[in-house]
């Protein structure tokens, strides 16, 4: 086995002190039965959960023992930037450690890392064993900045990482550190904690669409944000024989401002795609926190029938100018309807809508059931023979 360099718990004699801090390592053994590990104290999810830019969020540090058993237990934090360590915030898992039976410590090492000490104050190592076989020991706040972000790096991912995990053997009565988590060189493999930004999700206003032949129809995009939004990105595909209309091709929803600009564009390369931008150059925020923000107009040819409008590469900033991508996949099914009424079925209310449209003298299309160019009485002949041959 590797030898390893580390401090540890300084002043432990035949009765285990618990004055800190720490000593020097040789080579040492390894609890093959244990592991230790972060999770989020509210959702209990482990070593990857989100958090939202400026706020403090616990996570507890949950130690895994069947087979052993641990006394004293060090390891050490390494936060990336833009999440730190809240002071004073550690505390105690109660159900595993008592006020009386061990102590807590926490000293910053430098910026960015700091060292952790569970020590125990029983008098005999027989007695020091931190209780139970599995669950959290302790718990302390992190806290993200509010210009926090995902790492752009292809490398591996972690927002911050705990390392150099060595504890305790309860059993024996002379010191004897044994390493947690241990990989194949025989040193303690860190545990990389993935904290990803939550700034809100985006929904759509409805899933299914109408749409009336070369006709206009409205597909709204909403979107949730727990944050300041000032930008908003998106891909939007279109089916086939359904486009943007000419005259507004998108509407403002009424969270969005004056200020901010709407440009979409085509992509290369990548038929009936178009790149969709919301941005402005006075960062003006998105007002309130929830509703629609814009909506497509859209128009169908004589060809369309059906199909699906895709909302995707949905990415959003904040006035910090911090890019945040949103994984969120928006589908709506656009259906072509050419009974009168619009409810794609021929009932009764469509003889009831072109007998009316007849007495206004209405001449929309929609209500030329025989297709002759004219709305007129023989139209109410033959949207009453539809419904009867339905």
């Amino acid at each position: 086995m590797k030898n390893i360099t580390n401090k540890f718990f300084k002043g432990l004699t035949s009765r285990f002190s618990a004055t800190v801090l720490l000593f020097a390592l040789g080579c040492v053994a390894t609890f093959a039965g244990s592991k230790m590990y972060i999770r989020d104290a509210e959702t209990g999810a482990v070593n990857s959960f989100s958090i939202i830019p400026g706020e403090k969020k616990t996570v507890q540090v949950v130690l895994e023992n069947p087979d052993d058993k641990v006394s004293y237990l060090e390891f050490y934090v390494n936060f990336k930037s833009g999440l730190k360590y809240v002071d004073k915030s550690l505390k105690k898992v109660t159900d595993r450690i008592t006020r009386d039976s061990h102590s807590l410590i926490v000293t910053s090492e430098y910026e960015g890392r700091y060292h952790f000490g569970v020590i125990s104050t029983s008098a005999t190592m027989a007695s020091s064993a931190i209780k139970g076989t599995k669950g959290a020991i302790l718990e302390f706040e992190i806290e993200a900045d509010p210009s926090y972000a995902p790492l752009a790096s292809t490398d591996k991912k972690y927002s911050f990482s705990v390392d150099e995990i060595v504890a305790c053997d309860a059993t024996v009565l002379q010191a004897k550190p044994v390493i947690i988590n241990e990989d194949e060189d025989g040193v303690s493999e860190p545990v990389f904690v993935s904290v990803l930004p939550n700034v809100g999700y985006a929904y759509a206003d409805q899933s299914d669409v109408q749409i009336r032949p070369l006709g206009e129809c409205l597909v709204g995009v909403s979107f949730a944000n727990t944050i300041a939004l000032t930008n908003f990105q998106c891909k939007v595909t279109l089916p086939e024989g359904l486009n943007f209309s000419s005259e507004e091709p998108i509407f403002r929803g009424d969270r969005i401002s004056e200020n901010v600009d709407v440009q979409f564009r085509e992509i290369k390369d990548e038929p009936n795609s178009y790149i969709l931008l919301l941005s402005s150059l006075t960062n003006d925020a998105f007002h309130d926190n929830d509703g629609n923000i814009f909506s497509l107009n859209l128009l169908g040819n004589k060809t369309f029938n059906t199909g699906k409008v895709v909302i995707s590469d949905i990415e959003v900033s904040s006035p910090y100018n911090v890019f945040y991508d949103i994984n969120d996949v928006l589908e709506y099914n656009v259906v072509t309807v050419t009974d009168p009424s619009g409810d794609g079925a021929w009932t009764s209310a469509d003889i009831t809508a072109v007998a009316n449209a007849v007495l206004l003298g209405t001449q929309e299309s929609v209500f030329d059931a025989n297709n002759d160019g004219k709305v007129s009485s023989a139209d109410i002949t033959v949207a009453a023979s539809k419904v009867l041959g339905n």
